[in-house]
C-alpha cells in the first residue's frame, strides 16, 4: 500500500501545534484520507489524531474514521 500525505499546519500556540491532514492511498486500496493532529510544541508528543479514510477496496467501498490519544507518563 502507498500513502501519500500533506501535512499543513493549521495554527501554532504557546503549548500545541495543530496540523491538517490530507492525502492518498493506492496499490490494494485507493481512495482518500483526510483529518487533524494535535501536537505538543515542547516534547513533540502526538496528543490527538483522528483521520477519515474513505477507500474502494476490492470493489467495496470502505470508510473508517481512526482517532488516537496519548498522553506522556
Amino acid at each position: 500500500m502507498d500513502m501519500k500525505m500533506v501535512y499543513t499546519v493549521k495554527s501554532i500556540d504557546t503549548d500545541y501545534v495543530n496540523v491538517a491532514v490530507s492525502g492518498t492511498i493506492e496499490l490494494m486500496a485507493e481512495g482518500t484520507i483526510s483529518g487533524d493532529i494535535t501536537i505538543n510544541k515542547d516534547t513533540g508528543n502526538v496528543l490527538n489524531s483522528n483521520l477519515l479514510m474513505d477507500m474502494e477496496v476490492q470493489g467495496q467501498q470502505m470508510n473508517m474514521e481512526v482517532s488516537m490519544s496519548s498522553k506522556k507518563l
